[in-house]
């Protein structure tokens, strides 16, 4: 390993610190290097950068601690700026720092503050109002027929249903539903609405029976 003269000349100002027996000349002898060379005698505070030819002091000449201060990397020594861009690899690295690298997420963190309130909406529309129920009895024949119930105007078809009796005459078992469903549809805006509902039935009994048809209605917007 070779070691310029500059370098020299600071290693000799350690040593000097250190107490390696060696101390940097004055200023007079560094202006006139020849006669520095010439006429100072080789004592303790005679040697300068000057008077050492390039090439001629290796790492084996100088104290092993000075080599080491020269050579060495120190925390904190190598920063961001001291590296030219591509010129560290992924087999650079120590294994920690790829696994740090190389890892997909991580623990979540605490959660954060609670943010500030948001800003008052706007007022939305109306909903359904003026519910109503509509459930008169009727009577049934023998054979299928369909029941209709109207909402009052206004007011759309929510829901419907159908009850009928047990008794004697009318035996559950002699009753079929054949459909309960909105009636009088029209689209308003994308959107389908009813304004009356159908229940269909068929009454297998040899007679006539009593059922009671239920309607929901409401004002929507």
């Amino acid at each position: 390993m070779r070691i310029s003269k500059k370098a020299v000349a600071v290693a000799v100002a350690v040593m000097a610190a250190v107490g390696g027996g060696i101390a940097v000349a004055s200023s007079a002898s560094a202006a006139d290097p020849v006669s520095a060379a010439g006429s100072v005698p080789n004592t303790e505070g005679s040697v300068s950068g000057w008077n050492i030819k390039n090439g001629t002091i290796f790492g084996a000449d100088i104290d092993p601690n000075v080599v080491k201060w020269f050579t060495g990397t120190y925390n904190n020594t190598v920063t961001t700026d001291s590296v030219k861009d591509g010129a560290l690899t992924e087999k650079d690295l120590s294994e920690a720092v790829k696994t740090k690298l190389n890892a997909v997420g991580g623990p979540a963190g605490p959660a954060g503050p609670e943010g500030p309130a948001g800003t008052k909406g706007d007022t939305g529309a109306d909903g359904v109002s003026g519910l109503a129920v509509t459930a008169s009895m009727k009577v049934v024949p023998t054979g299928f027929s369909e029941i209709k119930l109207d909402c009052a105007e206004g007011k759309k078809a929510i829901s419907g249903g159908l009850k009928w009796d047990s008794g004697a005459k009318s035996e559950a078992k002699h009753v079929v539903l054949n459909g309960s469903y909105p009636s009088d549809l029209a689209e308003t805006a994308g959107v389908s609405t009813a304004t009356s509902w159908t229940i269909a039935i068929t009454n297998n009994a040899p007679n006539e029976i009593t059922v009671q048809p239920f309607l929901t209605c409401a004002a929507t917007n």
